[in-house]
């Protein structure tokens, strides 16, 4: 009996066993038949109950063709998720709702240039949500820096005066030459550097307008460098011979603008650039310290050594610069003791450097007034400093006035209005008459100004009282001006319902041929034309009258087709207003490569009937451009935050020059 039981139970163990095989076998294969996903390395997002699909995919800005590159999508914080694309270029990303940044990336291809190293997306449930990211090969840029036949080690700054994302100047990259004097920069945007290029005992170089394409290397060839002189020494106290840390040195040119520049050490030593001038003209400027200007004619060898003793000033310095004449003219300098309020010092001066010895304690006030009493310029000074009088001329400026329907010269009176570059409180004139069609307004302060002007032979009626009628009045977009500058400004005087523009471009569309159109948004959620009284004049004026009334856009578009739509514009049936339109973010396409240029002919002023295929790619084109149009909304509404967070790196050259020299 209880052998029995002993087979039994063995029989039951087997049983069981079996079972658990098949089932776990059954399990194998259920799991064997789930498709693979793309790899991901991020959070789980797609484990979430409220987590969105959104796709898209990675295409070669040139030959459209698609890319396997890696997408990284991040919200305000951190990295959220990362995916690769498949073979097809399409990734697939599970995000939350919300706002995020993706980027691609694939070995040897870049963005379209800095501004578009990110695109901005919005995740709020939409099904069909996607996004097209374009990346283009990368431009490179050889050569070699030589002296003669030999190969130069030097130091090479690649600085985008702008690059296809009309990005604002920005040092790129700092590379060195090899030994052989040979070097390669990868992965430029395409768009045009300047490059600077320093040796130790040569003169710098400085390469500009160099023209990159995406997929195109650009070969410099030979660089010669030429060997140049250096300047250095010591900077000390001539009283006591001690070193004088933080003096500036420089080489400057006949006008005072500073050349090149160098700063002493905390034991007075400095070394100036290398330059092959034969006579330079060098200043030695410290704090507490006499102003050194000397002319000094350079040896023919690689160094040449000037050491500056400088002597303690006794009361103070003043530098006078008076630039409004065409020849030097005289300055009338006068010294006022803040606290007496008492004239201690009056003497005028040519150009150059004084100084006040017989002038203690203080502080004071320096007054500088040119001789034809246009110009003066004043500085606060104390006991052993020095003040700079940099007087330069007036700005003015040159209105013309027209009559808007038929253009010949206007009668009635102007008057400008004046805001201070300090911020201070606006001011006007008083009205003026209109002597001629062109006026000039002489003798102006920097700061920004409006002319304003109506016609005696202009009228309109007030909507809220028939019988009554009132003087229009045309005002002009906002003028900045500095210390000599004269601006032009063309004011057509109308009845209302007039928009000026000024357009501001980036340096690639300069001298290219603009126009625009004023785009009117429909009940159905399309647009319409209106026609566009004429284009915009070479300083990128125009004047738009009888705009709709209600919101409406403006397109603004060049001769190689880059374009800007700037949207959400109100203006009142019987208003006047100026306004300034900044291309600087301009695209030549959309992030999907649907171009932005404009459909022609306009679909309102068609002067025949489409039918057929013609009717139909008409159509298409239209519709193409109103989803350029909503594109370039959202890129400009992105472009302001893009452009914040790329200009916190360290790269930015806030304060260099050397892009413009």
């Amino acid at each position: 009996m209880k052998k029995r039981s002993v087979i039994i139970v063995i029989l039951a163990s087997l049983i069981a066993v079996c079972i658990l095989i098949f089932t776990n076998q059954g399990k194998e294969e259920k799991i064997s038949e789930t498709p693979e996903t793309p790899a991901t390395e991020s959070i789980k997002q797609d484990e979430a109950e409220d987590s969105d699909r959104f796709s898209g995919v990675v295409l070669d800005g040139l030959t459209k063709q698609p890319l396997a590159a890696k997408i990284t999508a991040k919200d305000k914080e951190r990295i959220v998720q990362t995916v690769n694309c498949n073979d097809s270029g399409e990734y697939t990303l599970s995000l939350a709702d919300g706002e995020y940044q993706i980027s691609a990336e694939y070995p040897g291809y870049v963005p379209k240039g800095r501004y578009d190293m990110f695109q901005y997306i919005e995740v709020d449930g939409e099904p069909d949500a996607s996004q097209t990211i374009l990346l283009w090969p990368e431009a490179q840029v050889k050569g070699r820096v030589v002296s003669g036949d030999e190969g130069i080690v030097s130091e090479l700054r690649f600085g985008y005066q702008y690059d296809d994302s009309d990005a604002e100047k920005y040092l790129f990259k700092t590379i060195s030459s090899d030994a052989s004097g040979a070097f390669l920069l990868k992965g430029a945007y395409g768009g045009v550097q300047n490059i600077e290029i320093t040796a130790d005992g040569f003169v710098k170089q400085k390469l500009k307008n160099i023209k990159l394409e995406p997929g195109k290397t650009v070969d410099l060839g030979d660089i010669p460098m030429r060997t140049g002189v250096t300047v250095y020494g010591v900077v000390t106290d001539a009283a006591t011979g001690k070193a004088i840390e933080g003096a500036k040195l420089r080489y400057t040119d006949r006008t005072g603008k500073v050349l090149m520049e160098a700063t002493s050490q905390a034991d007075g030593a400095y070394k100036l650039p290398a330059t092959d001038m034969q006579n330079v003209q060098i200043a030695v400027i410290a704090d507490g310290y006499k102003d050194i200007y000397d002319r000094i004619s350079l040896p023919e060898q690689q160094k040449y050594e000037y050491d500056a003793a400088m002597t303690k000033l006794t009361g103070i310095g003043v530098i006078v610069n008076n630039q409004t004449g065409r020849d030097p003219i005289k300055t009338l300098v006068t010294v006022t003791d803040i606290a007496s309020e008492k004239v201690v010092y009056e003497h005028e001066f040519d150009n150059g450097f004084y100084t006040l010895d017989d002038l203690r304690e203080g502080p004071y006030l320096v007054r500088g007034v040119s001789a034809d009493k246009l110009t003066e310029v004043s500085a606060r000074a104390l006991f052993g400093s020095t003040v700079t009088l940099n007087l330069k001329p007036f700005a003015k400026i040159n209105a013309q006035f027209i009559i808007k329907k038929n253009k010949e010269p206007a009668k009635g009176t102007y008057r400008y209005i004046f805001k201070p570059e300090d911020g201070g409180e606006e001011s006007s004139s008083n009205w003026m008459s209109i002597p001629d069609d062109m006026v000039t307004i002489d003798n102006l302060m920097p700061g920004t100004y409006w002319i304003e002007a109506r016609s005696d032979s202009i009228w309109e009626r007030v909507e809220d009282n028939p019988t009554a009628e009132k003087n229009h009045i045309s005002r002009s977009h906002a003028i900045t001006l500095a210390m000599g500058e004269t601006s032009y400004v063309k004011l057509a005087l109308t009845t209302g319902g007039t928009l000026r523009g000024k357009i501001t471009v980036p340096p690639r569309l300069a001298g290219q041929k603009l126009d625009y159109k004023i785009v009117e948004k429909v009940e159905d959620g399309g647009f319409s034309m209106v026609s566009v009284d004429d284009g915009i004049d070479e300083n990128g004026e125009f004047v738009q009258h009888e705009l709709p009334k209600g919101e409406f856009g403006v397109y603004i578009f060049a001769e190689d087709g880059s374009a800007s739509y700037f949207s959400d514009i109100k203006l009142d049936a019987d208003s006047d207003f100026a306004m300034n339109f900044d291309m600087t973010h301009s695209r030549k396409q959309t992030s999907d490569g649907v171009s932005l240029s404009f459909p022609i002919p306009l679909h309102k002023d068609m002067d025949k009937s489409y039918t057929g295929e013609e009717a139909k790619e008409l159509s298409k084109k239209i519709k193409q451009w109103q989803d350029a149009i909503q594109e370039q909304e959202k890129y400009q509404q992105n472009a302001s935050v893009q452009r914040q967070e790329l200009n916190t790196g360290n790269d930015t050259l806030d304060d260099s020059n050397w892009l413009d020299e």
